[in-house]
């Protein structure tokens, strides 16, 4: 019986121990991938990071707030209200949202191939 009491404890003590590497990893941002328009970080594009994004643009709130790296959905280098329209209209489920729901690699590369200007030929 003793030895069994003794295991348990030492289970319990490792499960605990998990669950506390687990939380902190998730809470240093090894938990979920960044998502372009979730500047709240909660992993849902919501009308909360479109508001969050609107009282960035107006200097309302700072940037220790929410997550700068996905807030500029639109990724013309500046954070302003047009990026918090991107995001109403992706949270609303409407067209004209451009990169918002990407991770920010994805949004990045599709800019990239976006870019890239193909010559007509007549």
């Amino acid at each position: 019986m003793k030895l069994f009491k003794k295991t348990l404890i030492v289970l319990l003590a490792m499960l605990t121990s998990f669950q506390a590497f687990s939380f902190c990893a998730a809470a240093a941002g090894g938990g979920t991938a960044e998502i372009m328009g979730d500047v709240d970080g909660d992993g849902v594009v919501t009308v909360v990071d479109a508001t969050l994004i609107q009282k960035y643009a107006a200097d309302s709130i700072g940037s220790a707030h929410f997550n700068v790296n996905t807030a500029d959905v639109n990724l013309d280098g500046f954070i302003n209200i047009d990026d918090a329209t991107k995001v109403q209209r992706y949270a609303a489920d409407l067209s004209g949202t451009l990169y918002a729901g990407m991770t920010p690699q994805e949004a990045r590369a599709l800019k990239n191939d976006d870019d890239i200007q193909t010559p007509i030929i007549f």
